[in-house]
């Protein structure tokens, strides 16, 4: 990975912003998949947190510590002593202080200008003095610059989430918007890794923007576990996060442009097998639909009892929903979930979402997973409907039995003063426009008189 791909992240997103909106367009039918986001803009995994740092963060922690224990118990000696050398190029946290040790262990290795008063630097450097032991030993030369270009990967990967953003819709939801229940004493690592893909899961967060999960990294992953031409892993996150249901995909992948400026996407057929791409839109496949219709629910529950349950592992989010409502009616056919057919959210304006639903035999449960608020006026074929709360977060309609296919529509008012505001904005574009144009021709007339032309 080349060491400038850490370095300035922050200019020119309006590409990927671009990309990814024509990947997800925020009404009509989509082409793929949309988030389970207002606005279909996916969040940075790094946003998300886990054991207190960023979700990228504590996956890069995982993969670059892959093989160390390894190295550092093998037989071989010399590879014993690259698991020590790999531990102390871990103290180097900033391209800056590694690129200096690199430049002073190649200036002795290869004995240029300079090698000589680089040994005092070098001992006292971390690492030096395995540079210092083993000069002139070609294997070992080659194995410390390996290492070394390795470390600088990782910083470089460390710098790029640190940095990375791009522009979403000032409206799309935050992580902190899927809050899940707190949890009262200590979890153990995988609880909590299983716990945030519920999380995701019953939240719909399908699509993410990741350098953990890009090909640049999940490679390392692909060296440790035996090749890159059938990696039992293609992608890092399902290594480190999912590595039982392996429900992370890439979806697209990002390189720098070559201007320097911003991202642009690269198009692959297969692009979980790019090396050298930075950041991965990644899709993670577990997450619930936008629309789904249920056979089965329960309703009733406490608030605590029905997070509880929701966060349960015996739970399956994508076969059951739960309600706090009291008194509905119970289910006729709850085995039935998952052989119903899929519905989709259809939204022909910003202010509309509609569903067609197809003729049901039995009672079902409607979620709508792809919204977070209820300011929405619901009608089933033109009559009025009411939306329940379902998973204690999302809007849901209880519909009877039906021969025939009907539409739920949903509807929410335009903001007040909506359609004045754009009137006054148009009006007053078009009066600036007539104030420039009356001034370019005064200063025409002007310039005229002054070169004393008619």
């Amino acid at each position: 990975m080349d060491k400038s791909l850490g370095h300035g992240w922050k200019r020119g997103w309006a590409a990927v912003g671009v990309a990814l909106g024509l990947l997800f367009p925020a009404t009509g039918r989509t082409q793929a998949p949309e988030p389970g986001l207002l606005k279909g803009d996916p969040p940075l995994m790094e946003d998300f947190k886990l054991a207190g740092k960023g979700v990228d963060t504590w996956v890069l922690d995982k993969v670059f510590v892959m093989g160390d224990a390894e190295m550092l118990s093998a037989p071989d000696p010399r590879i014993q002593l690259m698991g020590r050398f790999r531990q102390q190029l871990k103290s180097y946290s900033t391209p800056e202080s590694l690129q200096r040790f690199m430049e002073l262990a190649s200036q002795y290795m290869n004995w240029t200008a300079g090698a000589e008063s680089s040994v005092d630097d070098l001992s006292q450097m971390p690492g030096g003095s395995i540079v210092i032991t083993n000069r002139g030993n070609e294997t070992y030369t080659q194995l410390i610059q390996r290492e070394s270009q390795r470390r600088m990967e990782q910083i470089d990967s460390y710098t790029l989430v640190k940095n990375f953003q791009y522009d979403r819709a000032a409206d799309a939801l935050q992580p902190e918007d899927f809050a899940e229940p707190a949890v009262i004493g200590p979890m153990d690592e995988r609880e909590s890794i299983r716990r945030l893909l519920r999380g995701w899961e019953l939240n719909g967060i399908r699509f993410l923007m990741t350098h953990a999960g890009s090909p640049v990294v999940s490679r390392h992953v692909w060296g440790y576990y035996g090749g890159q031409f059938s990696p039992t892993y293609r992608n890092s996150l399902n290594a480190v996060l999912d590595p039982v249901r392996r429900r992370f995909r890439t979806v697209q992948v990002y390189d720098p442009r070559s201007d320097g400026v911003g991202m642009q996407p690269r198009v692959s057929e297969y692009p979980d097998s790019e090396t050298n791409s930075a950041i991965a839109l990644v899709e993670f496949t577990g997450a619930l639909p936008e629309a789904k219709l249920f056979s089965d629910w329960k309703s009733g529950l406490a608030e605590k009892a029905l997070n509880d349950k929701l966060y349960q592992p015996g739970f399956n989010p994508h076969a059951a929903v739960l309600f706090s409502e009291p008194g509905l009616p119970t289910p006729d056919q709850p085995a039935k979930t998952l052989t119903l057919p899929a519905v989709t959210v259809e939204a022909p304006d910003e202010l509309t979402r509609q569903v067609v639903l197809p003729p049901l035999t039995h009672n079902v449960v409607l979620l709508i997973n792809s919204l977070r608020d209820f300011d929405w006026v619901t009608t089933l074929d033109n009559q009025p409907a009411t939306l329940l709360k379902a998973n204690g977060r999302a809007p849901a309609l209880l519909l009877a039995a039906s021969d025939a296919e009907r539409i739920v529509v949903l509807k929410r008012e335009a903001p007040k003063g909506s359609a004045f505001a754009g009137i006054a904005i148009a009006v007053g574009a078009l009066c600036l426009a007539a104030v420039l144009i009356i001034r370019r021709r005064n200063d025409a007339v002007i310039q005229a008189d002054l070169d004393g032309k008619p």
